[in-house]
């Protein structure tokens, strides 16, 4: 779905997961038989935090991360 803009995408967010990657993680998950929130990858764990963050907070962080998303063609 996004590869024919693989490159713009990476360019500005930095290198996209596998779908295996994240299919892996995922899979596991489910035979855990655990519910727990889910953050891929790992190294972006501390979003989970989030959650706990006043509103306006998070809308200030949205609004800062809007412009490093790619244009939409």
């Amino acid at each position: 779905m996004t590869s024919y803009r693989k490159k713009a995408i990476e360019k500005a967010t930095g290198k996209m997961l596998s779908a295996s990657a994240v299919g892996n993680q995922i899979a596991d998950q489910i035979f855990k038989c655990k519910g727990d929130q889910m953050v891929i990858p790992n190294s972006q764990s501390f979003l989970r935090t989030t959650r706990a963050w006043p509103g306006w907070l998070l809308t200030f962080v949205k609004d800062m991360m809007a412009p490093m998303n790619p244009d939409e063609k």
